[in-house]
């Protein structure tokens, strides 16, 4: 594979920084601009770039965007967004960053509110929408699907490494190695399941779920032990 093949991923995944930048750094960090406190503005913010991907990168969006597909993405967002509020009744703010070392500006991560949960879904819609045109690119070059996940998951591994440092060792662990352990599957998925995309989108949620269930479960652990 060629740099001049290569560049079209290399285009995607320099914008999918540029967002997260600008996101993490200038919104959130600079301006104080949460998911708590402007729901609204990270939904459609979010929604816009994922609608201008399908209708730019992917081109035929409607292969990938079928009612299997909304329909799924719909019940993950209900699903997403009842257990952020069940969270955010059992998990208080301080509790959370103690025990998973958050930088106080990545606080947000712990908004579990369901506003916020809509919010996130919106945001793993766009990510996993960003991943569809990486993955197609990719196949595009006549590589198989298990190729292509090993280059993508390449790829996602050195995308997530800030996590690390904007959401400290725990988290940003985590999302780094579950993100990573999606990209192998997803190119698959795409390929041999009705609903991939509203698929990888269940599965996001669904790891970030299993995440703050043991972060409920360690501090409630912990409560009784003391």
């Amino acid at each position: 594979m060629s740099v001049v093949e290569f560049a079209p991923v290399l285009a995607q995944a320099a914008g999918f920084m540029l967002v997260i930048l600008f996101v993490n750094v200038l919104l959130i960090n600079r301006w104080r601009l949460t998911y708590r406190s402007q729901p609204v503005l990270y939904v459609v913010f979010y929604n816009a770039i994922s609608a201008g991907l399908l209708l730019t990168v992917v081109g035929d969006w409607a292969e990938f965007v079928d009612t299997a597909t909304v329909l799924t993405v719909a019940a993950t967002g209900l699903w997403y967004s009842v257990f952020c509020h069940q969270f955010s009744v059992s998990v208080t703010h301080e509790e959370g960053l103690r025990l998973l070392r958050i930088p106080a500006t990545q606080g947000q991560i712990l908004d579990k509110v369901w506003s916020c949960g809509v919010v996130k879904v919106s945001e793993i819609v766009w990510q996993q929408v960003c991943a569809l045109g990486i993955v197609l690119v990719l196949l595009d070059l006549g590589l198989t699907p298990l190729a292509v996940g090993g280059w993508f998951a390449a790829v996602v591994l050195v995308l997530h490494l800030p996590t690390l440092w904007l959401q400290g060792p725990i988290c940003g662990g985590f999302f780094t190695l579950a993100s990573s352990a999606g990209a192998l599957m997803y190119p698959m998925l795409l390929v041999n399941t009705v609903a991939g995309l509203g698929t990888m989108v269940l599965l996001h949620a669904v790891a970030y779920m299993c995440f703050f269930t043991y972060v409920r479960h360690s501090l409630h652990t912990t409560a009784v032990s003391v």
